[in-house]
C-alpha cells in the first residue's frame, strides 16, 4: 500500500491511496472483497493494482476506483488518470 496522500478531484478534498492485492484470504475463492456496491460485493483479483480517491462531496464519501494490471500500458494509466481528472461533480 502506498502511503496515503490529500488530493482535490473536482473540487473536493479527500485521500488519494494505492494498493495491489498480493494473495487471496482463504475461503475467497481467489478474490478479495473490499466493500459492498449496489451491484454485488466489489472484489480485487490477484496482483490487481489499485488507485483509490476517496472525497468528501459536501459530507457525502464519494469512492473512485481505478484498477489494473501488471502490463497495462502507459497509455491506459494515462487515460486512467485523465478520466479522474475530467471528473465534475454538479448539484442537483
Amino acid at each position: 500500500m502506498s502511503p496515503i496522500t490529500d488530493v482535490t478531484v473536482a473540487g473536493y478534498a479527500g485521500r488519494y491511496l494505492e494498493y495491489t492485492a498480493t494473495a487471496a484470504e482463504e475461503g475467497c475463492a481467489g478474490t478479495l472483497h473490499r466493500w459492498p456496491t449496489v451491484a454485488g460485493p466489489r472484489q480485487a483479483l490477484v496482483g490487481e493494482r489499485d488507485q483509490v480517491w476517496i472525497l468528501d462531496v459536501d459530507g457525502v464519501r464519494l469512492v473512485i476506483d481505478a484498477f489494473s494490471f501488471a502490463g497495462t500500458s502507459e497509455a491506459d494509466l494515462a487515460e486512467l488518470r485523465q478520466i479522474v481528472e475530467s471528473i465534475r461533480i454538479s448539484k442537483p
